[in-house]
C-alpha cells in the first residue's frame, strides 16, 4: 500500500540525517523502524494500562 504524509521541515531534515549517516539505507527505512518503535510502545503502554485494572 502507499501512502503519501506531509512532514515538517525538521522532519525532512531528521529522516534525510539519519540517512545520510548511514544507519539507515532510505527514508522508507527510517519510517518502517520508527513505526515499529511506535507499535511496541502502543503494546506496552496497553499491557500496562491492563495491569493497573
Amino acid at each position: 500500500m502507499k501512502i503519501n504524509i506531509s512532514l515538517s521541515p525538521e522532519q525532512e531534515k531528521f529522516i534525510q540525517t539519519q540517512v545520510n549517516s548511514g544507519s539507515f539505507t532510505s527514508p522508507n527505512e527510517v519510517i518502517s523502524e520508527a513505526l515499529e518503535f511506535f507499535a511496541a510502545y502502543q503494546r506496552q503502554n496497553q499491557q500496562f494500562y491492563l495491569l493497573q485494572k
